[in-house]
This record gives structure tokens, sequence and C-alpha cells, in this order.
């Protein structure tokens, strides 16, 4: 992580925002002490937040739970089935 003052990182922050979006990392630092990181934001695709739930055990009852949770006049339809 490279470090960079707050008036640097002012001064050239599209600059610094084209590196992060190369997957660099910053720590702006005031005074000699760090502040703040700027970092790459970690995107979460469906297949990852699926493989987070891979190790969990299946919860049989999961579909009764959200019926009750279901507001009694929403109706559920199939958006596709046209």
């Amino acid at each position: 992580m490279t470090m960079i003052t707050a008036t640097k990182a002012a001064r050239a922050f599209s600059e610094m925002l084209d590196a992060v979006e190369r997957q660099e990392s910053f720590t702006i630092t005031r005074g000699g002490r760090a502040i703040a990181e700027v970092r790459p934001v970690h995107r979460y695709t469906l297949a990852t937040v699926a493989q987070a739930f891979d190790p969990l055990p299946r919860d049989p009852a999961w579909a009764d739970d959200v019926e009750l949770a279901r507001p009694p006049d929403l109706v559920w339809e199939d958006p596709w089935s046209s």
C-alpha cells in the first residue's frame, strides 16, 4: 500500500483513482499520521454470495419462514410465465 500525503492526494486525485482502478491501494497521511485508506471496492457476485452459503446446512423450514414473512395481500407471480 502506497503512502501519500493528503495534499498530494488532493492535487492528484484523478490519477490516484486511476491507480485504484488498477487495483492499487493508498494510505493517506496528514501530519505524518495515517488518516484514511483508498482501495478498490470488492465487487460481490451472485456466485461469491452462493459460495459463502455453501458450507452452511440447508434449512428445510426456510420456505415456510418466507411465506410467514410475506404480506397477506402480496400475490406471488412468475414474471416470465407468458
